[in-house]
């Protein structure tokens, strides 16, 4: 698990970091499957940055790829380690490809969502979170669901159930 300043005061770990991706990705992929792949605009470019930061930052900087290490530069910009560009690079199009995965498995699964919110988008402009929420709780399957992320609960059952990894 890693903190990644990001804004977010979460705690990351690498399920997170998928989901999250995943969610970034969500909007693009909502585009492919309403209105085909050759008719996705560049709204999502903001989307696929942050997405690919967070994987950088994860990965290059924060060690949760297959190499414990910081690759970077320091204040003096001098690189603190170059090694295994490419092998970084893969992660993080191997993870963007399983998030991607992931964003058009839950559209799928969540399709009567999409569909009602592709229907409102039709009619205007934008939606309020209001709205949004709205229509969430009118058609997500996964709405009554706990929310997937219970890191607290997850690691209060593994300390008190000596299941630590130690």
């Amino acid at each position: 698990y890693v903190q990644l300043g990001f804004g977010d005061d979460k705690i990351v770990s690498k399920p997170y970091l998928l989901r999250k991706v995943a969610m970034l990705l969500g909007g693009i992929a909502a585009e492919s499957l309403v209105f085909g792949e050759e008719h996705i605009s560049m709204g999502s470019s903001s989307d696929l940055q942050e997405a690919t930061r967070w994987l950088y930052h994860a990965y290059r900087k924060a060690g949760m790829a297959h190499v414990w290490a910081f690759y970077g530069k320091s204040l003096a910009d001098n690189p603190y380690l170059s090694l295994h560009e490419r092998d970084m690079d893969k992660a993080i199009l191997a993870t963007l490809e399983e998030a991607r995965a992931l964003a058009f498995d839950t559209l799928r699964f969540e399709k009567a969502f999409l569909l009602a919110l592709a229907r409102e988008l039709a009619n205007r402009q934008q939606l309020s979170r209001h709205q949004i929420d709205k229509i969430r709780k009118q058609h997500m399957l996964s709405a009554m669901q706990k929310p997937l992320l219970g890191y607290r609960q997850h690691l209060m059952s593994q300390t008190s159930a000596n299941k630590l990894l130690l």
